[in-house]
């Protein structure tokens, strides 16, 4: 069940055991609540009916056949039809890293990963060394840096191409590659990234479709005995929560 919230942003719900996969108190530009079917298939897997047979990605505006919701299941259930009501704001504990994580959006072919990457570096060079960005690639919107990494990490990357292309650039920068590592995500490691004042690159499942999503966290929040990771999507919208239980969880790279 799809909330919006009076004051700004938007909860999902899951209705048969009340786990909160998703939500955001800062935006809600996903949902056009113009009396189309939503679907919902995890984190960052939104759609909206176009058509009988299609159905349009909330996030990357794909538009996929309807039939690909058929054979996607997410937190045991499949694809479901999302209701929509007004909710108050619950309580909640939330910390980010001391800096601004910079918010990217170029992403017009499935270059997330890029996008992902580059703003991981664009705060390391604007806080740590500016030798995570060269110079000449440094724009307020990061689409040179964004462009210069799409080289590194291919479209629709998996988690292996984003760590070694990272790993690359950072070598040829001067910098040591093998400082950064991929794991398995969990809160406590979220925890120990935002402790250190590090932002993270997380991995979210997708679909044959479209691919994985990636995306980069810069706080954890802990609501209703849940917790959450928060991170810039990769389509220009920052505070969006992911439940670190959701099984669509894939890497963390940090």
């Amino acid at each position: 069940m799809l909330f919006t919230i009076k004051d700004g942003g938007y909860s999902i719900i899951h209705i048969d055991n009340y786990d909160v996969p998703e939500y955001s108190f800062e935006s809600n530009t996903y949902y056009k609540l113009d009396g189309r079917k939503l679907y919902y298939d995890g984190p960052l897997n939104d759609y909206q009916q176009v058509s009988n047979n299609e159905i349009e990605n909330a996030l990357t505006k794909s538009i996929v056949p309807k039939s690909v919701l058929e054979s996607i299941e997410w937190y045991g259930l499949t694809s479901s039809y999302i209701e929509t009501k007004a909710v108050t704001r619950a309580a909640r504990v939330t910390q980010t890293i001391s800096g601004i994580l910079p918010n990217y959006s170029y992403n017009p072919d499935g270059r997330c990963g890029a996008v992902a990457a580059s703003m991981w570096l664009r705060y390391y060079n604007n806080y740590y060394d500016t030798r995570y960005v060269p110079s000449d690639l440094e724009t307020s919107d990061g689409k040179k840096l964004i462009i210069y990494m799409t080289d590194l990490i291919p479209l629709h990357a998996i988690p292996g191409t984003v760590l070694s292309g990272l790993r690359e650039h950072l070598d040829e920068q001067g910098l040591n590659g093998a400082d950064i590592s991929m794991d398995n995500p969990s809160m406590a490691l979220v925890a120990s990234y935002v402790t250190s004042d590090k932002p993270f690159i997380l991995g979210v499942r997708g679909h044959a479709e479209l691919g994985d999503h990636y995306v980069t966290g810069y706080g954890y929040e802990s609501a209703d005995g849940s917790n959450y990771a928060i991170v810039n999507d990769g389509h220009g919208e920052s505070g969006v929560r992911i439940n670190m239980n959701s099984s669509g969880m894939q890497q963390m790279i940090g």
